[in-house]
């Protein structure tokens, strides 16, 4: 049974999450501290997958609080996992264009990850095995029209992508509703483009991965 190690299992999203694939996987809830790399290592000695959730989101904290666990936080989960060959889901947001501390921080998360997937920790090793989800704000409730994403469509695309996903190559998912994405091409919004040159999303733009 694949073992996956979950960090912000207490969050939204994490308590939505760590039950649904509990029934699947091996799950283990890592609840130390981001910064605490010598504390979180027997974590990863032998996991396959991390999903990566926690993060600073509420307004309140400073900028340096929010630099410490967005940035500094996710570049230390990063190094872990390429120390110890585990594959890294980030769940990032699309917050990422907002000109506050959530947004700029989890933009420069989001390049923490793309450093340590260019990274070779030694010869013929290859760098970082990580996707990017990027995701909206989450919604429980049963709406018909909505810029929300489903919590149940995420709960089966995180499934799928433990199960079925190739991270040979560095993708950054956009998870967003049919209408969410309707007027995201409307208002011809250009995201700037990591290291994989192209946004590559292939089922995940409107629904789930098949």
């Amino acid at each position: 049974m694949k073992k996956i190690l979950i960090t912000g299992s207490t969050g939204l999203l994490g308590l939505k999450l760590t039950p649904y694939l509990k029934k699947r996987f091996q799950v283990v809830e890592m609840r130390n501290r981001l910064n605490d790399i010598e504390g979180m290592r027997p974590y990863f000695k032998d996991a396959e997958f991390v999903l990566h959730l926690a993060a600073l989101k509420e307004d309140g904290p400073s900028c340096d609080e929010f630099y410490k666990v967005n940035v500094e936080g996710t570049a230390n989960i990063a190094k872990l996992c390429l120390e110890y060959g585990v594959k890294m889901i980030h769940f990032s947001t699309t917050a990422i264009t907002h000109q506050d501390f959530y947004g700029i921080t989890k933009l420069m998360a989001e390049k923490e990850v793309e450093k340590y997937i260019a990274y070779r920790y030694e010869i013929f090793r290859p760098g970082l095995q990580a996707v990017t989800l990027r995701f909206p704000s989450i919604y429980t409730g049963n709406k018909r029209l909505t810029l929300y994403y489903s919590i149940h469509r995420l709960l089966k695309d995180t499934e799928r992508i433990i199960l079925k996903h190739d991270f040979s190559k560095y993708k950054i998912y956009e998870l967003r509703s049919k209408f969410h994405w309707l007027l995201y091409l409307k208002k011809k919004i250009r995201f700037k483009r990591g290291i994989i040159g192209q946004l590559e999303d292939e089922h995940m733009k409107s629904h789930p991965i098949k």
